[in-house]
């Protein structure tokens, strides 16, 4: 089955031993790392060569040379070699190329099995966790400063993780989870396929993952979100930020602090309208995780090389691991199915359009039934009346002829009776 990428970040952007004072005066203002004195807001924090080099800095001199912000964020960003002490493939050592380096809001940060057209995606033929990947990494505490382009340095000490589909780009600024030095992370991951229905059968319409976006090979809620926030800042900045795609120029350490933060801020919360509507996809992948988590023994040095020169407080306060497996080697598809589909209405219109044209015909022929009914009913009738006019005149024929003939017949009993009153009389 198809592993998911894994993101990995340091919730400390800058390396403090990477800083120099040159890139002091350029971000140390905006960054919130010198005062309006020009001087340092958190002095313990640097070296004492450092703070000879930044007492004898010339800032006319140096604010005078060129600045290059994209340049500064991967410099004293982490590392791969110094962040991932050790990783597994299924029991089989990984190499720096299985990785990828990939610039979010967390600065330089590092991804597994993010996908590429020309190389193999990673899957697992097993659950459990000998079968999927184990990394070993270092927060490298004692580098930490804090920023104020970055709210969480302040107050967390670890990493940020995403697990998240190789087609699509994470999206750390809102989502992930974090994990804290001195800890053994389990992630049990579950798979689910999510296939939505675009118009006509529902009023939203969704995008085609294959169709991408104008800086993603494949469109997704992160592509098109991080897409949105870059056409904002160059619309409202006129710039965008490091980490963001595209061909604009990148906002200087003055315009991140001023403009670009506060901006997006401000649009994130709600409190800016911007016209960049992101649909949801009409394929999605996602990766429900089960996190639990132990700490670390204290001779897991001898158990894991990339701790064999590591004391225990060091990993207490600095190193975290993390096996990501999958717990089924099964998916879940979530499919949404249209509660009537194109055949199903013509069949049901057909089924409709058959049924009254049949009881239309029926009508049809019943209503010409009826009407030669009627008439075969009057036909008779008629005849019949004719013919019982014929027997009447018939019968009074008949009358008349006896009415005729009647005197002419007499009784003789009344012809008796007639005589013998005749003799009576004389």
């Amino acid at each position: 089955m198809p592993f998911p990428a894994v993101t990995v970040c340091n919730f400390n952007k800058y390396r403090r031993s990477a800083i120099t004072p040159t890139d002091m005066v350029h971000i140390g203002q905006p960054l919130g790392l010198v005062d309006t004195e020009r001087n340092l807001n958190n002095p313990e924090l640097f070296s004492d060569e450092f703070m000879d080099k930044w007492n004898n800095t010339d800032w006319e001199v140096e604010m005078k040379k060129p600045f290059d912000f994209t340049e500064f964020t991967r410099r004293a960003g982490h590392h791969f070699d110094e962040t991932i002490l050790e990783a597994l493939w299924n029991g089989h050592s990984c190499t720096p190329e299985d990785f990828r380096d990939f610039l979010t809001h967390y600065g330089n940060c590092f991804i597994f099995n993010q996908y590429e057209e020309d190389e193999d995606q990673y899957h697992s033929m097993r659950a459990g966790t000998g079968n999927g990947l184990r990394i070993v990494l270092d927060v490298h505490s004692h580098e930490h400063i804090p920023t104020t382009d970055l709210e969480d340095s302040f107050i967390n000490v670890g990493f940020k993780l995403m697990i998240h589909s190789p087609h699509e780009p994470p999206y750390l600024k809102q989502l992930g989870f974090a994990v804290g030095p001195g800890n053994h992370y389990f992630l049990a991951l579950k798979r689910q396929e999510i296939i939505r229905l675009s118009t006509p059968y529902t009023s939203k319409v969704c995008e085609k993952s294959s169709e991408g976006t104008k800086h993603f090979h494949e469109y997704s809620m992160s592509a098109c979100r991080i897409e949105c926030e870059t056409s904002l800042l160059v619309q409202e900045c006129g710039c965008k930020l490091v980490e963001q795609p595209g061909n604009a120029s990148v906002c200087s350490p003055q315009q991140v602090a001023l403009c670009a933060h506060e901006t997006l801020d401000e649009y994130i919360e709600g409190h800016i309208e911007f016209d960049c509507p992101c649909d949801i996809p009409c394929k999605s992948e996602l990766y429900p995780v089960d996190v639990s988590n132990s700490g670390l023994k204290r001779d897991i040095t001898g158990k894991s090389v990339g701790l064999s020169n590591y004391s225990i407080e060091y990993i207490k306060n600095n190193i975290v691991m993390l096996t990501i497996f999958y717990e089924e080697l099964n998916f879940e598809t979530i499919e949404q199915l249209p509660e009537m589909s194109i055949v199903d209405l013509l069949g049901q219109l057909g089924g409709n359009m058959g049924l009254f044209l049949g009881a239309s015909i029926l009508t049809i022929f019943q209503i010409f039934e009826y009407i030669f009914d009627e008439f075969k009913f009057c036909i008779s009738v008629g005849a019949d009346r004719n013919q019982q006019k014929r027997k009447n005149k018939k019968k009074i024929y008949e009358c008349d002829d006896k009415s005729l003939q009647a005197p002419l017949s007499i009784p003789s009993q009344q012809a008796g009776i007639i005589r013998g009153f005749r003799n009576t009389t004389v």
